[in-house]
């Protein structure tokens, strides 16, 4: 029997859990739930959680609904392999509309990047700096 397209999107993608993200904590919709959920890509059916403080944490890629949990590393591989490609895109969208309220969380990590990298550039020039004077401060 032959499937047609919208069957074939609610088919189970995978065999098997694929892996959790190694990278990620949260998908990208930064949305869990502690109710009974089945991965979209592996067909695992997680039970309900009866844990106050744990949350299975989902994702969207490619039209489905994933579990970081069971199928992240997906989104691992995606990202080592597109990681900097995405992030150049995402960057020219920001340079061309900064204020715009979806880069809310882009601005604030922009910031503290930019931080991180001062703060590690002043520490190399001051150990560059300080063999230097010893020298020329030595006798000769």
């Amino acid at each position: 029997m032959k499937k047609d397209s919208a069957n074939r999107w609610r088919s189970q993608l995978l065999a098997k859990p694929f892996g959790p993200s190694e990278l990620f904590t949260l998908g990208n919709r930064a949305h869990g739930t502690q109710e009974a959920i089945q991965c979209g890509f592996c067909g695992t059916k997680h039970p309900k959680h009866t844990c106050d403080d744990w949350t299975y944490h989902t994702f969207n890629f490619l039209g489905r609904q994933g579990v970081v949990e069971c199928c992240g590393r997906i989104v691992d591989i995606l990202y080592r392999e597109w990681g900097r490609e995405f992030t150049e895109r995402r960057l020219e969208d920001f340079k061309k509309s900064p204020l715009e309220s979806n880069f809310y969380i882009l601005r604030g990590s922009i910031r503290d990047a930019v931080k991180a990298w001062g703060a590690t550039t002043t520490k190399q020039a001051a150990m560059v700096r300080e063999p230097n004077e010893l020298m020329e401060s030595a006798p000769g």
